[in-house]
């Protein structure tokens, strides 16, 4: 079978949602309106994700500051919110997929294991995992 048969196939599958998945947020410390937040992460990680079965993109937002002074709101940064069925492989695809997608240093990939809040958080290069959140002490 070659990769359109595959591609075919798995678009007439009928989407079934895991039993049990686990939030992964992906933090993204740029001011991305919903489209382009979309378009450039949402739609590609969703897709690389569904295809290895880890897991599904399922929603995404921004963090609006204050009001301005012409009465707007300025974005500051953006999420992605992951439902993942195996976290560990999808916080890897995810670590593996963010930067030829073009983000930024201080990107995080914020997550739970246990009662711990821990994140991954990417410099520029490198990607430093399972630190703990300053909210867990």
């Amino acid at each position: 079978m070659d990769i359109v048969e595959q591609l075919q196939s798995l678009l007439a599958t009928p989407l079934v949602e895991p039993e049990r998945s686990e939030l992964i947020f992906v933090y993204l410390p740029e001011p991305l309106d919903p489209m382009e937040r979309h378009e450039r992460y949402a739609e590609p990680l969703d897709a690389e994700l569904r295809l290895r079965g880890y897991g599904y993109v399922s929603g995404g937002g921004s963090m609006l500051s204050e009001e301005n002074p012409g009465g707007g709101h300025d974005i500051e940064w953006s999420g992605i919110d992951v439902d993942a069925s195996d976290p560990p492989a999808a916080r890897e695809l995810l670590r593996k997929h963010l930067p030829p997608l073009g983000c930024l240093p201080g990107t995080q990939l914020q997550y739970r294991h246990g009662d711990q809040s821990l994140y991954d958080e990417y410099d520029g290069e490198h990607w430093t995992t399972g630190a703990k959140s300053i909210a867990d002490d």
